[in-house]
């Protein structure tokens, strides 16, 4: 697979989306993630995008610029998006079971309903996400 701009990158996934029932799959998740493997450096820039219902589970978007875009009821289990500008993002339901938002910046992204369970996050990114999420920390509790 030759280089691809973002607009390629972003045709190979939304394109090749079919409705199984409950979501829109992605069938070349794995081809995506190899690409990634394969341009380590390449930037990605999905900024305003629409990603909502899709199944997008274990996709390494891994550093790339995701502003502004919208992932509500979204399957990100087991996803990276390591060092990933996540500004403004909607996760409102989605499934970020496992995800890595290791160095994300996360500052008003919501998050409503969303599955968190076992996200890794650092903790600068652990602060943003409580803000965004509502959860305030008092003498290290949560309440």
């Amino acid at each position: 697979m030759g280089k691809m701009n973002n607009d390629q990158l972003l045709e190979l996934l939304k394109n090749r989306a079919h409705y199984n029932g409950s979501f829109f799959v992605i069938g070349d998740i794995k081809g995506f993630n190899e690409y990634r493997k394969d341009n380590p450096k390449q930037k990605i820039n999905f900024e305003g995008e629409n990603f909502d219902n899709l199944d997008l589970e274990g996709i390494n978007l891994r550093g790339a610029i995701l502003r502004d875009c919208t992932f509500w009821g979204t399957k990100m289990a087991y996803s990276n998006l390591k060092g990933t500008n996540l500004k403004d993002v909607c996760f409102d339901e989605a499934d970020l079971q496992g995800a890595s938002l290791w160095g994300s910046y996360l500052e008003g992204a919501t998050f409503s309903r969303a599955n968190l369970y076992g996200v890794k996050v650092d903790s600068d990114g652990m602060k943003m996400l409580m803000d965004c999420i509502g959860i305030v920390a008092q003498n290290g509790w949560i309440s």
